[in-house]
């Protein structure tokens, strides 16, 4: 497995060039790092932010998305407007080695029940994940447990490892699937569905560990309010991890434990989030593969 880091507003909330940063992941051992949007419509930005990560021995994380493609309330405009900026930043983050790009699959829709959603996500799916195989990136979708998510649409669809897997199937494409532990803690919390997992880790391309909140039950926690993984031992990430591990997974780890823990780093040094973040990973690494 490979750690990553993401800098973006969507995630650690660090107000640093990649350029900067690089020196500081180095130092702390984490082996990714998430390309900015700024460089993605500047090639030679590009180039040369890349030089810089590849001389550091680091490894690309994941391409960021213009739009949230699947999201049940983006219009047809927005989405064909979102897929013409995808090309562009797809073929700069080919060029530069980006492998990976996901959406999450919102688990309802308001309108459309489960056949109608699902032919409509399928047509999606495929137009995205050939705009990006066009530029060598494979695509992924992500799974979305909450109560208060699954709560909020009338018609319910995808919020499980084996619905992702049967969207998948229906695409007939080759894309993979994102498991983050909270999401699977809150849609399930289900055993069968942890192995089914680890049965198709070459079609997994991340997993996202964090924790959910003490004190309160599965169908009380809130999709943006976790933990960092490994410290309310409600969900066991380290475990999660080494299962994947040893069933053959070798792709990109990524902290996702979203509030009170992304304010906190917004008021934080750049070199202190990466610190933490680091000490997280390191923590994990130790339990998994006892390094």
């Amino acid at each position: 497995m490979y750690t990553i880091f993401d800098a973006s507003d969507s995630f650690f909330r660090v107000k640093q060039k990649t350029e900067a940063l690089v020196p500081l992941l180095v130092q702390h051992g984490i082996d990714a790092v998430n390309p900015p949007v700024e460089i993605l419509e500047d090639v030679a930005k590009a180039k040369d932010v890349a030089q810089i990560v590849y001389d550091n021995g680091l490894k690309w994380g994941f391409l960021p998305m213009p739009v949230e493609f699947l999201h049940p309330d983006l219009g047809d405009e927005e989405f064909e407007d979102g897929l013409k900026k995808l090309a562009t930043w797809a073929q700069t983050a080919g060029m530069i080695g980006v492998k990976y790009a996901y959406n999450p699959v919102f688990p309802g829709h308001n309108e459309y029940g489960y056949a109608r959603n699902m032919e409509r996500h399928v047509v999606k799916i495929k137009r995205i994940s050939k705009v990006l195989e066009d530029s060598g990136i494979r695509y992924g979708i992500e799974f979305l447990g909450p109560p208060d998510l699954r709560q909020a649409f009338r018609h319910p669809f995808v919020h499980t490892v084996a619905g992702a897997l049967a969207l998948i199937d229906e695409t007939g494409a080759d894309i993979g699937f994102v498991f983050d532990t909270f999401h699977w803690y809150c849609g399930t919390a289900d055993m069968d569905e942890l192995y089914l997992a680890a049965r198709n880790t070459d079609k997994m391309i991340c997993l996202h560990v964090n924790d959910a909140i003490a004190g309160v039950g599965r169908e009380g926690q809130k999709d943006l309010t976790r933990a960092m993984p490994m410290t309310t031992g409600v969900i066991d990430a380290a475990g999660i991890c080494k299962l994947f591990l040893d069933n053959g997974y070798s792709g990109p780890v990524l902290l996702e434990p979203i509030l009170p823990t992304y304010e906190r780093f917004e008021n934080m040094k750049p070199e202190d989030v990466v610190a933490e973040v680091a000490q997280s990973y390191r923590k994990m690494k130790q339990i998994v593969i006892g390094v």
